[in-house]
């Protein structure tokens, strides 16, 4: 027979959604991570916030996400406890290739990486990994690839 175990009167069980509340904001493009954790950062908009909402956080140009919960808010400010943080490491932003001046970098969500000649022009968007990007770079430079973009 299985044990039941009585509740402490205290507690109360409730429908996350009657609880807490998510919220979503998008930064605009060049927002850093550091910028928009500041509590004041979000004074114009901290009204609707309540103790233990959430908030996440995506950045357009696909940078970081971040997701906090509100434990305090002040007179013009609001405080999170983070609850996840995910940055793109910034090594693969625009990393200088063994192949010279030749540069992959990371393209955002949509464009994957890119491979960027000496003076900057776009040779190739749309590679899924920086491991297909070197390889696509490699064939480029080996005229196996006559034809870019």
């Amino acid at each position: 027979m299985t044990e039941r175990y009585a509740l402490p009167g205290d507690v109360q069980l409730r429908e996350h959604a009657y609880v807490t509340r998510v919220y979503l904001a998008r930064t605009d493009e060049g927002e850093d991570l550091e910028t928009v954790l500041q509590p004041g950062f979000w004074v114009q908009c901290a009204k609707p916030f309540r103790i233990r909402d959430v908030l996440e956080i995506i950045a357009d140009d696909g940078s970081f996400e971040w997701h906090g919960r509100v434990v305090r808010k002040g007179e013009g400010e609001v405080h999170f406890r983070e609850l996840f943080r995910w940055c793109r490491d910034a090594a693969t932003e625009a990393e200088p290739s063994p192949q010279g001046e030749y540069r992959i970098a990371w393209n955002g969500p949509a464009h994957k990486f890119r491979v960027l000649s000496p003076g900057g022009r776009v040779l190739k968007i749309g590679l899924a990994d920086k491991a297909e990007a070197q390889d696509w770079l490699r064939r480029y430079l080996d005229g196996e690839i006559r034809d870019a973009a």
